[in-house]
């Protein structure tokens, strides 16, 4: 199994609600586990989602914890960085592990009209500005070359593409089902 990571920044859910003291992570059932709920969850953050988000990296996490609807976290009011260990599952789980860019990837075959939902117009830095908007979101409002007089306009980005990109920016795994409260080994305060 995985040792994951989820963070929790000050006023967020999982901030408010100790997952060692209320369950555990759960998703909801009954809502479709599929490609487009992935990419909704990932893009949109829908609510109910069938997932829950978890990264392979502390630092991914670490970087979440920091800050949340309530502020910026500080030692008076620090965020939480969970520490998961789903080796320590014993007996039956409703526990399914995703890797949401395989998940989303392996969903799509191009089309004959040459539609790609992965793909994008823009130049080749553009996924730098889908990474981090903050440094470079310029990326996706200048309008990119292209053959002929089309009408200046930024690029075209799919949300699978945007799914895509930020699930290996945070290195995410999506968890279906639930996660016990005995798999969180930890829950560091950090700021």
């Amino acid at each position: 199994m995985a040792r994951l990571f989820k963070g929790a920044g000050p006023g967020t859910y999982w901030w408010t609600n100790n997952a060692q003291l209320v369950g555990g992570f759960s998703s909801p059932p009954g809502r479709p586990r599929n490609a487009a709920a992935v990419v909704n969850h990932i893009v949109v953050s829908s609510h109910p989602s069938p997932y829950v988000s978890f990264t392979a990296s502390y630092a991914v996490a670490f970087e979440y914890a920091l800050s949340g609807p309530a502020g910026v976290a500080t030692s008076a009011n620090p965020g939480y960085v969970y520490e998961i260990d789903t080796s320590i599952l014993t007996g039956p789980s409703t526990l399914t592990l995703i890797d949401p860019v395989r998940k989303v990837a392996s969903a799509h075959n191009v089309a004959l009209n040459g539609t790609i939902p992965t793909h994008h117009d823009g130049g080749p830095d553009l996924i730098l500005g889908i990474a981090n908007r903050t440094l470079h979101g310029h990326l996706l409002t200048t309008p990119p070359r292209r053959l002929g007089a089309t009408p200046p306009r930024g690029p075209v980005v799919t949300d699978d593409l945007n799914a895509l990109v930020f699930a290996l920016r945070d290195a995410e795994v999506l968890a279906a089902g639930g996660v016990p409260p005995a798999c969180i080994v930890n829950r560091h305060a950090v700021y």
